[in-house]
């Protein structure tokens, strides 16, 4: 007769973990990484971690609230190293590097259709939103973040380990320097 591995019922819980938590911390992700690649590598970063610390999960929050922490921790660990490398991709370029002949910049410029437009504008002002929202304070950015995955105010509150008024208080906030910083393109539905 087989003995049993102490690991055997961890990849059950595991399994399960994954199957109820995936979508939850896909959309979360989604917020972080642009490309589909960099949210496949970072899902998969956020499973591995959840992974290891499963065994050490102690039950003082509930599940949902420690797969968020855990998934919030790897993510903000993940954009701290790309804006690491991307700082120091922004190096000053040598000479000559980078510029354009005159036919090339020709044929840069031509009619964009209206739809095209349009879409081009709803890409920038969720890219200005996203770009704004990485400025907040951390505390503002976590609030915003959770508000845009539809969490609750209770559900924020109990992650953060704050008060639901000071949840309503962080986001009130973020949205008046949200206002500040996009002006007209911001509105409150946004957040």
């Amino acid at each position: 007769m087989k003995k049993r591995s102490e690991g055997d019922g961890l990849d059950e819980k595991f399994a399960r973990l994954t199957e109820e938590f995936y979508t939850r911390v896909r959309k979360l992700v989604t917020r972080f990484a642009r490309t589909e690649e960099d949210r496949d590598d970072l899902t998969q970063e956020v499973f591995l971690n959840l992974y290891k610390g499963l065994s050490g999960f102690r039950g003082d929050s509930s599940l949902g609230t420690w797969v968020y922490r855990v998934a919030w921790t790897t993510c903000v660990a993940s954009a701290t190293r790309i804006r690491t490398e991307a700082r120091r991709l922004r190096e000053p370029m040598p000479a000559n590097q980078g510029e354009r002949s005159a036919e090339e910049e020709e044929g840069r410029f031509g009619v964009i259709p209206a739809s095209q437009l349009e879409t081009a504008n709803a890409k920038a002002r969720s890219l200005a939103l996203h770009q704004a929202i990485a400025e907040l304070p951390n505390e503002m950015r976590r609030v915003v973040l959770m508000r845009l995955q539809d969490h609750k105010y209770n559900e924020i509150a109990t992650i953060l380990q704050r008060s639901e008024e000071t949840v309503k208080k962080q986001l009130s906030l973020a949205r008046a320097r949200l206002r500040a910083v996009l002006g007209e393109a911001f509105r409150d539905e946004d957040v």
